[in-house]
């Protein structure tokens, strides 16, 4: 059996080789790629708790932030094993799709503890925030990559699908679904996949690819890799030779506690072809065979016994003596002894065969009478290997992140690495020097050196000077590990220094100053230095203190918009009306004071670039009126920015060892 794996290129190439393993040959056509935003920027302020929904969002974040002591909420097992890669140690999943991850979260999650930040992409599934938002939970969401879907099929795709060489096709989202339909239909492979099966890792998967001819629908049993997985599996057991079933419209498995109910309408679903027996027909096989053999060998019987049954039919059946007598009597009558006994157990096998046709025929009444039944519905005997599965899946995580671990071991065995200096070969080194130092000054002591004695001293020489040597380098490569060390210690304590004096709304030039000292010539830091440096004295105004300012500039953005523009007699009537205003709707939705409500609500969970990304679009005198307190918004951002991309160099730095 042939697959077309429609996954992002990252998570096909995992999935491939559990195909394989299941005798299921796989080529990857990536629906969807995955393109990481350059400008994000991850706030944790106030999180109390991650959401991830792929994994790919546990990617993404894990290249951005080193923070991992957060409880991790995941929708599914492949996310959740993501995470794990990554090194979170708390990783909750939901085993299933957003649905079951807001109802995880509900369980497991206080909502007193703060704010939950949902990882996501550019196009989410469901609504998660909105479920979440309705009971109770501040959920926030930063878009760290995009998923851009495919504009056209790869040639060697399309030739696979035009030839038949593709028996079934992957989907796990509504999104690859829709895509995957519109791509056929553009290149008119419409008739293509009349041959090909459908495996959808959910309903509403299934539905999103419906509009094509498929040979035939199925949907993994939950919304999981595993669920899929073993769908695969068991459609690949179903043909072994690689030949597809039948056509069959849409189906899924039914739950253990439930009878099947039929499919909606939309999807004109149908109940499944009933497979014939193989026993019956089996039996059914052998009772004919049985009675053309037993057929053969009676005919052959009377043929032998053509000569004598010419002679005396009577004889033949009854026992009689020979018509004959003589030679011809004694010649014939072994002959017709022989025929008796094989008529006899020719006659036993026909009767017994007879008996077999009649059980098989009652037999096979009896399942005509069942299939005509109306509603009938026939299921295998299944066995329930969810636990075994699960126990492989564990297993193969934990020697992948083994084979991980190896590989990284062999790269870090492979780069040159510094002299490691053994404090004991140190103190050798001088012990051995202290004793070649005392015999060369007893030489030198000994009146009236001869030749012999000369040369001694000078081979003394020359190994006291090696050692010398030697103990020299080896000292000079104990302080630069040293040195560097300190120094990349010293760097991340100024940058926390710094971090810390840029929380308030204070100067922070000397913490700046001793940061840009113990960085020396590092591109990455010095960068991010000079966008602080516009504001080492003045400092920059902190999350509360703008907190604290929003609310005058929005009752000052509120009553700009009732004075308006006018500056005439009306003009000033307004603005004597404006400036008596002094009451804000915050639960409003629509207009300047909807926006207003977002940004405070933004502003409250911590989320700054929330609450700047709510006030877009506000122009005029209410504008105008916002105009400083969004610079100063703007500028708490980028600091707080310069200072992550610090701390991210300098714990680099801090994890080096010094070249060689």
């Amino acid at each position: 059996m042939r697959a077309l794996i429609t996954r992002p290129r990252e998570d096909a190439q995992l999935l491939a080789p559990a195909l394989l393993e299941i005798g299921v040959e796989a080529m990857i056509e990536p629906l969807l790629e995955v393109v990481p935003r350059p400008d994000a920027v991850i706030s944790l302020a106030g999180v109390a708790g991650l959401i991830f929904t792929s994994a790919n969002g546990a990617r993404a974040f894990a290249r951005l932030r080193s923070e991992r002591a957060l409880t991790a909420f995941a929708v599914g097992d492949a996310t959740a094993e993501a995470l794990g890669d990554a090194g979170f140690a708390a990783v909750i999943s939901a085993d299933g799709d957003v649905g079951d991850l807001a109802a995880l979260i509900r369980r497991r999650f206080d909502p007193r503890k703060g704010a939950l930040l949902h990882v996501a992409g550019s196009a989410v599934a469901g609504d998660l925030a909105g479920t979440l938002g309705e009971a109770g939970f501040v959920v926030r969401r930063v878009i760290l990559y995009e998923a851009k879907p495919a504009t056209r099929l790869s040639q060697q795709a399309i030739d696979a699908l035009e030839r038949g060489l593709i028996d079934l096709v992957l989907i796990f989202s509504p999104r690859t679904g829709a895509t995957f339909a519109s791509l056929v239909k553009a290149h008119n492979l419409a008739r293509a996949v009349e041959r090909t099966t459908l495996a959808a890792l959910s309903r509403r998967v299934a539905e999103a690819s419906a509009a094509l001819p498929w040979r035939q629908i199925r949907i993994a049993a939950a919304p999981t890799t595993a669920s899929l997985m073993a769908l695969v599996e068991d459609l690949a057991g179903a043909s072994p030779d690689g030949e597809p079933a039948p056509r069959q419209a849409m189906s899924e498995p039914a739950p253990a506690n439930q009878p099947p109910q039929p499919a909606p309408a939309s999807l004109a679903a149908a109940a499944p072809a009933l497979r014939p027996r193989p026993s019956l027909a089996a039996a059914m096989v052998a009772g004919l065979v049985t009675a053309l053999a037993v057929l053969v060998v009676f005919v052959g019987l009377l043929w032998l016994a053509r000569d004598s049954w010419r002679a005396d039919p009577q004889r033949l059946f009854a026992g009689a003596p020979p018509a004959t007598a003589g030679a011809d009597a004694s010649s014939t009558s072994p002959r017709l002894d022989q025929i008796e006994r094989g008529l006899a157990a020719a006659t036993e096998t026909v009767a017994a065969a007879d008996q077999r046709l009649d059980a098989l025929a009652g037999e096979l009444k009896l399942v005509r009478e069942l299939l005509a039944q109306p509603n009938l519905d026939v299921h295998p005997p299944t066995v329930d290997l969810k636990p075994l599965e699960d126990r492989t899946e564990r297993l193969e995580a934990a020697l992948a992140a083994v084979d991980r671990l190896a590989q990284r071991l062999r790269l870090i065995e492979s780069q040159p690495k510094p002299p490691m200096v053994d404090p004991a070969e140190i103190a050798r080194l001088q012990q051995a020097q202290r004793e070649l130092a005392d015999r060369l000054a007893r030489e030198e002591a000994t009146p009236k050196p001869n030749p012999a004695d000369a040369q001694l001293l000078a081979e003394l020489e020359k190994g006291e000077r090696g050692l010398a040597e030697r103990l020299i380098k080896l000292e000079t490569a104990m302080a630069a590990e040293r040195a560097a060390s300190g120094r990349a210690a010293a760097l991340l304590l100024a940058v926390v220094q710094l971090k810390a004096a840029l929380a308030g709304s204070g100067g922070f030039a000397p913490e700046l100053k001793a940061v840009r000292a113990l960085a020396g010539e590092d591109g990455e830091i010095t960068q991010a230095a000079g966008a602080l440096e516009p504001r080492q004295q003045k400092g920059v105004a902190s999350l509360e203190m703008l907190r604290q300012r929003f609310e005058d500039a929005a009752a000052a953005a509120i009553r700009a918009e009732i004075a308006g523009p006018d500056q005439g007699v009306i003009g000033e009537a307004l603005n004597r009306v404006a400036s008596l205003v002094s009451i804000r709707r915050r639960n409003a939705t629509d207009g300047l004071q909807g926006k207003l409500a977002r940004a405070e609500k933004a502003l409250e969970g911590g989320d700054l670039d929330g609450a700047l990304l709510a006030q877009d679009g506000i122009q005029g005198p209410p504008g105008d009126a916002l105009k400083a307190w969004i610079a100063d918004a703007r500028t708490r951002l980028a600091a707080d920015r310069a200072i992550e991309r610090m701390l991210t160099r300098a714990t680099q730095l801090l994890g080096q060892r010094p070249a060689p």
